[in-house]
């Protein structure tokens, strides 16, 4: 009886531990919109900041942004991107991911964007090694 007591204790510890950080650990839309994300999806908001961004790299000037998308569900993805010296490191992850398991990391020399209708798809190019990485869709970009 006190094993399975003790079992059951045990296991309410792990829950309870469990909900706090996945609840310390939200990264709502609220929160990338006080942030200053640019927010890919469901709306676009702060598109702003990613012009600026676009506009610090074809200036070469050193710059960031993160660019954060929610799945319909309201899972985030975030694509932190940072330029500095002709070189675009880009660092994925999901926030609210209890272990953060899913991270990418890769640098790249060019931004690329290819058109779809009115929208445009931008991808990261690594010249050296020939690979393209999809980042997201700017709808109405110009």
């Amino acid at each position: 009886m006190k094993k399975i007591f003790g079992s059951c204790i045990g296991l309410l510890i792990v829950i309870i531990i469990f909900v706090v950080l996945k609840l310390t650990n939200s990264y709502t839309i609220e929160k990338a919109t006080d942030n200053g994300d640019f927010i890919n999806y469901p709306e676009q908001t702060n598109i702003e900041s990613f012009n600026e961004f676009i506009t610090n790299v074809n200036n070469h000037v050193n710059s960031k942004i993160r660019i954060t998308e929610y799945s319909k569900e309201g899972v985030p993805k975030v694509n932190d991107l940072t330029y500095d010296n002709n070189v675009i490191v880009l660092h994925s992850f999901y926030p609210n991911s209890l272990f953060n398991k899913k991270k990418i990391t890769g640098e790249y020399t060019e931004i690329y964007f290819e058109s779809t209708g009115d929208d445009k798809d931008m991808y990261l190019i690594n010249s050296k090694l020939g690979t393209k990485t999809y980042i997201c869709q700017i709808r109405n970009f110009k």
